[in-house]
């Protein structure tokens, strides 16, 4: 009897020492950077400019943020910038960070990854996505926030991301299409993932009652059809100026979002009225 108390007391001892060992660890490994991850899953609400948008926002609320570019290169033309490398090189050891991604010309608080190769390769391996975020916490500049947006194609990549944070956001606009095209990406997600929060994001609207109308369509199939509850985050209109247009200072609508996607705000926000009662969901 005294030996099984005093074995138990040695396991308990050993245990002990392994959890605060661990604590220790957990002490010296740098946070995580925060996750946004946004996807369109139709051409047409791929809007880059309300992406950068929504980013110097966040920027100006004094984060440091990293965007991941999931395009096809579409996004650095517009930005007017020169790509020579993406995150596959880093991943493969070719280049370093600084040689790979870059900060955008005034605009404090931005930098550029074109990572579409990077993040596919990423996805084929177990536990990648986490390992990459463990990366860019031990920059000597560490990014606040990765902020990671792609189109249709990119949606089951970009997806292992979005599931490290535990939502995703998806980018809507108010057309019969986009609306079709979100509805059966987010059943295929939603049968892989269905512990996944999902967000979503009006763009390009016009008004509250264009937003209200079309998030309560999508919102109510989601939901009856799926067994998925939508969060609405709100509605953005069309941007005004170029995308590279580092003067074009981001509108209440945007600044609202991005306090919520940036600072926590809310869990939801509606720009100008309520969804009624019998659409919310």
């Amino acid at each position: 009897m005294l030996q099984l108390v005093s074995d138990a007391g040695a396991r308990l001892k050993k245990r002990k020492q392994i959890d605060q060992a661990a604590g220790l660890r957990a002490l010296m490994q740098p946070a995580l950077p925060r996750l946004v991850v946004s996807v369109a899953a139709h051409e047409a609400a791929l809007r880059h400019d309300g992406f950068m948008q929504l980013a110097r926002a966040g920027a100006q609320l004094g984060h440091e943020l990293l965007l991941l570019d999931g395009s096809r290169g579409e996004l650095a033309q517009l930005l007017k910038l020169r790509i020579r490398y993406e995150l596959i090189h880093l991943l493969e050891g070719e280049k370093r960070f600084d040689e790979v991604a870059q900060e955008l010309p005034h605009q404090e608080g931005l930098r550029y990854l074109p990572a579409q190769r990077g993040l596919r390769a990423l996805a084929e391996v177990q536990g990648g996505m986490r390992n990459l975020l463990q990366g860019f916490a031990q920059l000597q500049r560490a990014p606040d926030f990765v902020v990671a947006h792609g189109g249709p194609d990119l949606i089951p990549t970009l997806v292992e991301l979005a599931v490290v944070e535990g939502n995703m956001i998806w980018r809507v606009t108010p057309r019969l299409e986009v609306i079709t095209a979100t509805y059966a990406q987010l059943k295929i997600v939603a049968r892989k993932y269905p512990t996944l929060r999902h967000r979503v994001w009006l763009h390009g609207v016009l008004d509250s009652e264009d937003a209200d109308h079309a998030f309560a369509n999508l919102a109510e199939a989601a939901q009856r059809f799926l067994g998925v509850e939508l969060q609405y985050l709100g509605f953005t209109g069309q941007s005004s100026g170029p995308v590279e247009d580092a003067t074009l200072q981001p509108d209440a609508r945007v600044h609202c979002l991005a306090n919520i996607l940036f600072q926590g705000a809310a869990d939801r926000w509606h720009a100008a009225e309520e969804i009624p009662e019998t659409q919310h969901v």
